[in-house]
């Protein structure tokens, strides 16, 4: 069990922000605090308790905004998500869209990628935070963002759930390992069982959010073939997304993230090999420059792809 509490009003303000910044990294991951110049200084509390696979947090903060970048997104260990209550409302960009965190509300919320708060006064919640694997277990076809009022038929079930989380929360200290893990596994269930009430479009929304981000991975990877560090956690990272959603976006394609990186260097290299600006470059030269860095690798890469080898493409373009 492991816990984690501060309170910056106790502190000189010259060493808030730093304290603050570390809390939260030791918390939840890389992640950016932002002052906001010239309006309220910075206060913030934080009470995080660590128990198995769960974490409790209660956590309040003014006078900042918090960023996590893609570059904090591709440094955390693992994804994992959030059952989050807020207390006063906050707006927040995440995952590519605007929304709002509303007070009284019920929220899952993926901390695997990239999102910046946007906190007019005092920002107040309690949450939960466990790996996502957790829930992928039970439900197959998870989204970045579930507002639970939208998948309770009835608002008993959303009071239901807030009490519930309020209460093992209370209790997290307090249970034997095994009520612990009880009644754990029933917040799980519990979550189970709301998101299957999750709208009819749902599937289609997240299908649609899955295509428009592997279309922006593959016009990085297009943009950056011949950059020899290319690879799939450097495009999670410039894409904001973490490296685990990123293989999803490709799940099912006639590719994987790997292939497509892969596909794009071979196609540099084939415009390449008869680019009269590139005639008298080697052909390992040209190996190296697209990005591979084993000769006989690209080699058998290419006569894979584009059934003949660098050398015979080179000869003959026009009969290929």
């Amino acid at each position: 069990m492991n816990t984690i509490e501060l309170d910056t009003s106790t502190l000189p303000p010259s060493e808030r922000v730093e304290r603050w910044q570390q809390a939260l990294n030791d918390t939840f991951g890389p992640i950016q605090v932002r002052p906001m110049g010239g309006q309220a200084p910075v206060v913030a509390s934080l009470r995080s308790l660590r128990r198995g696979p769960l974490a409790f947090h209660a956590m309040r903060y003014r006078g900042m905004n918090l960023s996590r970048q893609p570059k904090h997104v591709a440094h955390l260990s693992e994804e994992f998500i959030t059952l989050t209550l807020p207390q006063t409302t906050m707006r927040v960009t995440h995952f590519h869209v605007e929304r709002t965190l509303s007070a009284g509300g019920v929220y899952l919320f993926n901390h695997a990628v990239a999102y910046q708060t946007q906190v007019d006064d005092e920002y107040r919640t309690e949450s939960i935070a466990f790996p996502l694997a957790l829930l992928r277990d039970r439900v197959g076809d998870l989204q970045p963002f579930y507002d639970l009022h939208t998948c309770c038929e009835h608002a008993a079930s959303l009071d239901m759930m807030r009490a519930f989380a309020s209460h093992l929360s209370l209790g997290a200290r307090q249970w034997s390992d095994h009520e612990y893990a009880c009644w754990s596994e029933q917040l799980l269930q519990m979550l189970g069982l709301l998101l299957e009430h999750t709208p009819a479009d749902a599937a289609a929304l997240k299908s649609h959010a899955l295509t428009h981000h592997r279309q922006r991975a593959l016009r990085h990877i297009r943009s950056h073939a011949a950059d020899p560090d290319l690879s799939p956690r450097s495009v999670a990272q410039a894409c904001g997304l973490s490296l685990g959603y990123l293989h999803e976006a490709f799940k099912g394609t006639h590719c994987s993230l790997e292939e497509a990186i892969f596909d794009a260097r071979l196609e540099l290299a084939r415009r390449w090999l008869i680019d009269p600006l590139r005639r008298h470059l080697p052909i390992r030269t040209l190996c190296y420059d697209a990005g591979f860095n084993d000769p006989a690798h690209f080699s058998r890469r290419f006569k894979a792809r584009f059934g003949m080898t660098p050398g015979d493409w080179r000869k003959s373009p026009l009969d290929s």
